[in-house]
């Protein structure tokens, strides 16, 4: 059983590229996290964590986490780690949080620092494995191995913290065929959770001067959201969810400014999802054989409308357009779970319930 609920009400505190040992060719978390690079005292640190506790977006008696991101969080000087531990424990003793995560580097751990981290009450690692092809790892700058990455998710089981995969699609170097290999091997690592983002191009990186020199090409947005929509499958399927998938999208984020190319989109993560749930009503469609018929009716959950119909009702008409059929209504049933459809005739008889 896995050690995380997918869907904990997270508190971020992003400390962009704190502990890094170099800086990655794509790398620029201070756009990403649209948080500029100052130090941080106790009193910036509890405004955080009282705007995030006192947040609409937090629903009772959902899990509540502080999460540090955007750095290499074991990699920085020990007084500022005992310092952020501290301040989370103290949120701890009160009740008012119940653990930590952070992210670091797959070859920034070891035994030592994981019974530090675990006595401070850090429960996930999210590691920033990035890829697990070694020629896609040099290219990228990451300074580490795939077998670095592998070793890390070892030693975080074996001291049963949560794992966390973060992996990138796109990367220079790396092909489709590249990059489900890495899935398939993620897999086999059994991580609690991935996060998925596809490669988005700054300015400022080593990237953005490959791209002005033609030296690299990043993924075109149907590219990228059709490569994810089979990862997702295939780690789902396995029983690993993917929590994220896209960059977090902020009102500054415009190409040819905040960034300069790539698959970047607000709904990245809708996209995907609604990609994935059009392949598996394609395919329990293409199993039947009634499916042709007039009159039919999907019924989704509410919440599924959105990635049923896509935008500007695109997915429902591709769906029509692909399986030959005239009419097709859908609607939403409360009743239903998301990612549950169920296919009914003309006259309502229930054709059957399907899952994605």
């Amino acid at each position: 059983m896995s050690l995380i609920n997918p869907k904990p009400f997270i508190i971020p505190i992003f400390l962009p590229q704190w502990g890094c040992p170099n800086r990655c060719i794509y790398c620029h978390q201070e756009q990403i996290t649209q948080t500029r690079r100052q130090e941080i005292h106790w009193v910036d640190f509890s405004t955080l964590v009282e705007s995030g506790l006192n947040s609409r977006r937090r629903t009772p008696g959902r899990r509540v986490e502080l999460a540090f991101y955007g750095g290499t969080f074991t990699l920085l000087p020990a007084p500022m780690q005992k310092d952020f531990l501290a301040w989370a424990a103290h949120y701890i003793r009160q009740g008012r949080v119940d653990a930590v995560r952070l992210s670091t580097r797959p070859d920034a751990l070891s035994e030592e620092v994981l019974l530090n981290l675990k006595a401070a009450g850090v429960e996930t690692v999210e590691l920033g494995v990035q890829s697990l092809n070694d020629h896609v790892l040099e290219r990228s700058g990451r300074g580490h191995s795939a077998q670095d990455s592998i070793e890390a998710v070892q030693l975080l089981k074996k001291f049963s913290l949560g794992v966390g995969i973060q992996l990138m699609a796109g990367l220079p170097g790396d092909t489709s065929e590249g990059f489900n290999q890495t899935i398939r091997e993620v897999r086999d690592l059994k991580p609690d959770l991935v996060r998925i983002y596809p490669t988005v191009v700054f300015p400022e990186t080593v990237l953005a001067q490959w791209v002005k020199k033609g030296r690299y090409t990043p993924l075109a947005l149907e590219e990228a959201v059709s490569l994810c929509c089979e990862a997702v499958d295939l780690l789902e399927t396995a029983g690993i969810p993917v929590i994220r998938l896209g960059l977090q999208s902020h009102d500054r984020m415009s190409l040819g400014k905040e960034f300069l190319a790539g698959p970047y989109h607000p709904a990245f993560g809708d996209l995907v999802r609604g990609e994935l749930f059009l392949m598996k009503i394609k395919q329990d469609f293409f199993g039947r054989k009634f499916f042709r018929e007039a009159g039919l009716e999907l019924r989704v959950a509410g919440r599924d409308i959105g990635f049923l119909t896509g935008n500007k009702r695109e997915n429902l008409i591709k769906l029509k357009t692909d399986l030959g059929i005239s009419q097709l209504q859908v609607a939403a049933d409360p009743a239903l779970p998301s990612g549950i459809w169920q296919l009914r005739s003309a006259g309502l008889s229930e054709m059957g319930t399907h899952e994605a």
